[in-house]
């Protein structure tokens, strides 16, 4: 061998393990994101829940408000814009906690991914 390929061995192999460097320095920070984007939305997910709740109980008071003060003893359909809007407002937010489940879902597979990209790339960093 001469010197030029002993260069160009070099050169690339270097070229190599800077590349791999980087990349995972690039996944690590992706992962970082990743992990925090999930406390992020698990937070929300936790606030959404409370809310819910919240708007049940005030849709079940309300209810038996109505209830009491109509004197309804039989099963009958009740209309009140109150507690249609209660109900609005509870799907909308049972629409917006699902979309958050799912997101929620969706960043665990790329979690799962990314992970494994970091380990295909500690591997190659160990070879190079």
């Amino acid at each position: 061998m001469n010197y030029m390929d002993l260069y160009l061995q070099h050169f690339l192999k270097s070229t190599i393990k800077d590349s791999i460097n980087e990349y995972r320095m690039i996944l690590d920070k992706k992962l970082k994101s990743i992990e925090s984007y999930i406390n992020y939305l698990s937070e929300k997910r936790t606030q959404l829940k409370k809310l819910i709740d919240s708007l049940t109980l005030s849709l079940e008071n309300k209810y038996i408000d109505i209830v009491n003060n109509h004197d309804i003893y039989c099963a009958e359909e009740i209309h009140d814009t109150e507690i249609e809007s209660i109900k609005t407002k509870l799907d909308d937010i049972e629409a917006y906690y699902a979309r958050i489940e799912a997101d929620i879902h969706q960043q665990s597979k790329e979690k799962i991914t990314t992970e494994n990209e970091c380990n295909l790339i500690y591997h190659m960093s160990a070879v190079a």
